[in-house]
């Protein structure tokens, strides 16, 4: 039975997250003392990774104005401000900005005609934030590591 045309984006996009989540398994960017807040006294926390679809792809930063993003002990919210730069490869680079909500670990960024939502991982073999995009050039994933490019 052949594939139907609308079944070939599908896969493309599936093997590209695969792909990502593999690279940033293996190449994953942060500080082994505490990785939550990296650099021991800032008041922001940095992620850096990559976004990718079937039809683009690119480098990512994420800055989330907050020390730690555990949660809060309060059922309050603990939303804070979040800013990122997509910044496809070839491409103009994309501001963003939105929140990150500690409550419930979501992060969602705006921009350029792109959507990003995510979640944060605070253990596991991907500490950092992964997630979902849409964007002028369709749906993909990303996935960001805490740690800045330098990491």
């Amino acid at each position: 039975m052949r594939p139907s045309s609308q079944s070939f984006p599908r896969l493309h996009l599936a093997l590209a997250a695969l792909g990502l989540i593999s690279l940033l398994a293996v190449n994953g960017c942060g500080d082994d003392d505490n990785p939550t807040n990296p650099g021991g006294g800032a008041t922001t926390t940095s992620f850096t990774g990559t976004f990718v679809s079937g039809y683009e792809g690119g480098m990512l930063t994420i800055t989330v104005n907050t020390v730690s993003l555990a949660r809060p002990l309060r059922a309050a919210s603990a939303a804070v401000t979040a800013t990122g730069v997509l910044s496809p490869d070839g491409g103009t680079a994309v501001p963003l900005t939105g929140t990150y909500d500690a409550t419930t670990d979501s992060l969602y960024l705006t921009g350029g005609g792109y959507a990003l939502a995510g979640q944060y991982y605070g253990s596991g073999p991907l500490v950092g934030i992964g997630g979902v995009y849409t964007g002028p050039n369709g749906p993909g994933a990303f996935g960001c590591p805490v740690g800045s490019s330098a990491s």
